[in-house]
């Protein structure tokens, strides 16, 4: 430390490194002869730029002070600086800095990491990464998934539902519908009477070969009542089954049980049991295909008062 800074000392045979990133890389040099006259040096380096008080250069002569003399080395250009202090002919010191590339100062390195980080984020947004929304209160009364998700939160979701196999038994997935646009005209793209695509977010109750009945909040699963801690409390009285869930199909319901239509009111309106609108067009039974299923939500980012990771 010399005059209360943090700076090294430029002796003979030094070697440093330093970031390429035009920070100023602190030095001083000692005076060999204090007792005389103030000697004439000279400083030199190779690459970057020295800085000696005011002065600024490669090359810059002064007098050196008895207590020795302070200077700075910087270089927006990685490579090795060799530099000299020399007074005439005579080397008082020699030393180098290796000064390493940076994403800012090695082009080549920059545009290979910002194509690495842009491949990488259309590689996850095409194959990888969604996006899903729950509606808003101008189209639902309450979110079927509550409180998992509630109304206007919206979510990312991993892609590739093929990639998990069979989802599991209490699992959250997202998954494709076609529905009745007619009845949903005042979501965005259904197209009034036609058929619309819609994401919807449901926990998996059955799965393939399971035996699934409902009785009004109660679930059995294979003869076992299903202990459910994630629901909302409420009064839901449909009652669906013994049904026992097709091959290559899933069993889906909301954790809103009153306010979430799900495979129980789709298998019980394909089965005449109910009727509504729509659900006779579909050749699943009401049953949800697996190769409908787009993935499994794993992150709330809106809105922001809700952040927080699904699980």
């Amino acid at each position: 430390m010399v005059g209360g800074v943090n700076r090294i000392e430029f002796r003979q045979g030094g070697s440093w490194r330093a970031r390429a990133n035009g920070k100023q890389m602190p030095f001083f040099v000692k005076n060999p002869n204090p007792s005389g006259d103030p000697p004439l040096v000279t400083f030199r380096t190779t690459k970057g730029v020295l800085t000696v008080g005011e002065k600024q250069g490669r090359e810059i002569t002064l007098p050196l002070p008895y207590d020795g003399l302070d200077f700075d080395l910087s270089s927006m250009a990685p490579g090795k600086a060799t530099v000299v202090v020399s007074l005439g002919e005579t080397i008082l010191a020699s030393g180098s800095v290796d000064f390493l590339g940076t994403e800012v100062t090695d082009m080549r390195v920059g545009l290979w990491r910002v194509g690495r980080i842009a491949l990488l984020f259309l590689l996850v947004s095409q194959f990888m990464l969604g996006a899903g929304a729950v509606p808003g209160k101008d189209i639902l009364e309450a979110s079927s998934m509550s409180p998992y998700l509630e109304l206007e939160e919206r979510f990312f979701y991993w892609k590739g539902g093929s990639w998990f196999g069979t989802p599991k038994r209490g699992s959250v997935i997202v998954f494709w519908r076609e529905v009745d646009a007619a009845s949903l005209s005042m979501i965005d793209g259904a197209n009034k009477g036609g058929i619309a695509k819609v994401l919807y977010v449901k926990r998996v109750i059955g799965i393939p070969g399971d035996e699934v009945v409902v009785q009004g909040d109660a679930v059995w699963v294979n003869g076992e009542q299903l202990v459910e801690g994630y629901i909302t409390r409420g009064v839901s009285f449909l009652s669906v089954g013994p049904v026992v869930v097709p091959e290559g199909h899933l069993f889906v319901m909301g954790d809103n049980r009153p306010s979430s239509e799900d495979s129980r009111t789709w298998v019980l309106g394909s089965l005449g049991g109910i009727a509504l609108e729509g659900l006779e067009k579909h050749s699943s039974g009401g049953y949800v295909p697996i190769d409908t299923v787009a993935g499994k939500p794993f992150f709330n980012f809106w809105p922001l008062s809700a952040l927080r990771w699904l699980k």
